[in-house]
């Protein structure tokens, strides 16, 4: 009897323990893809004054006013300087403050160590412009025929 109600139950006690592992993948996958988007690496900041350029301030403004609730936290990617971190963070601390209206309804800003996936833009124009001016001109074979032949052909 036990044989049969547990053959007859069979998929059901065994699969709740790999639908809840692939929930927390899933999660966790999504998790770590709302982190890289809503952080600002790079080139999202001047080099000289590590002050966020229009793009990297588009980007913080669009995390701090419609992002999804759960995931309104910026995260500023570190710098190789110390010093420049610091003062990338407390640029966009002070920028999201200014959006939001004041510190308190400000979402948070945290530090992160991370490296972009993508290639900036203004990289690959130049990449593209550098493979156009080296392509050379399409040389095809001309041979005239009839009334444009030279005499002798």
């Amino acid at each position: 009897m036990h044989k049969y109600h547990r053959a007859h139950y069979w998929p059901y006690p065994y699969m709740c323990d790999d639908r809840s592992v692939i929930r927390q993948v899933v999660q966790q996958q999504s998790d770590n893809g709302w982190m890289n988007y809503t952080t600002l690496y790079d080139y999202h900041f001047d080099a000289s004054t590590q002050e966020l350029n229009q793009a990297g301030r588009l980007k913080l403004q669009w995390i701090a006013l419609y992002s999804p609730e759960r995931y309104r936290t910026a995260y500023v990617a570190a710098s190789l300087d110390p010093r420049d971190s610091e003062i990338r963070l407390a640029n966009t601390t002070s920028l999201i403050a200014t959006i939001c209206g004041s510190e308190d309804a400000a979402p948070p800003v945290m530090l992160r160590r991370a490296q972009s996936i993508g290639t900036p833009a203004e990289e690959v124009y130049l990449i593209r412009g550098a493979y156009l001016l080296s392509t050379p001109a399409p040389r095809l074979p001309y041979q005239a025929y009839g009334a444009d032949a030279p005499e002798g052909e």
